[in-house]
């Protein structure tokens, strides 16, 4: 017999007793549709709880055992009309069955999340990591161009100033060539030969 069958019939029996006039675990035992024995157990056992008092009528041989008249007492009455019985005390078992298992559940949840979230927080950081280095390396490359750009600006300017010179030292060297050459053009027709 399952928790809820149980407490139905634990319920029921105190009900059945609080109604009834003169009720006995037989008549119990016939309106509830159970066993006399099992009737008897149950009363019993509500009886070592407080909340059924019973008085023994007779021993009736074999297995259906001892049979009782009872009687709720106050303890019964509150226990079952103001905390509801024991289909209450079975409702909040299992509310606070699934409550733990709700908890338990969030708590795994909530698990995953944080793994999750650092996870995705590293990840993101590495990612960040990378970018950043890699943006370094291109200022670095840049850098380095900068310099080579700035190598070569001098190195041609140092070119052009080379050839400038080389120019005017051509024009200088063609300008000295052609005095002479003028000169001696002079000096020719002056020249008595001429």
């Amino acid at each position: 017999m399952n928790l809820w069958t149980e407490s139905k019939f634990l319920d029921g029996i105190i009900k059945l007793a609080s109604e009834l006039k003169s009720p006995t675990t037989e008549k119990i035992s016939k309106t509830l549709q159970l066993e006399h024995r099992d009737v008897a157990c149950f009363c019993e056992e509500l009886r070592d709880k407080g909340y059924l008092a019973l008085l023994p009528i007779s021993t009736k041989g074999g297995y259906r055992g001892q049979e009782y008249i009872v009687t709720v007492t106050n303890k019964g009455l509150n226990f079952l009309l103001t905390e509801g019985g024991f289909k209450r005390q079975f409702f909040n078992r299992a509310l606070d069955q699934s409550w733990k298992l709700v908890k338990i559940f969030a708590a795994v949840a909530n698990s995953i999340a944080i793994l999750v979230l650092s996870y995705l927080s590293y990840d993101f950081q590495k990612q960040k990591d990378e970018r950043e280095l890699k943006l370094k390396e291109q200022e670095l490359t840049i850098k380095r161009q900068d310099a080579d750009a700035a190598r070569l600006k001098d190195s041609t300017e140092r070119i052009l100033l080379n050839k400038q010179r080389q120019m005017d030292s051509i024009q200088n060297v063609h300008k000295e060539l052609l005095k002479k050459l003028k000169k001696s053009t002079d000096d020719l027709q002056k020249s008595p030969f001429a």
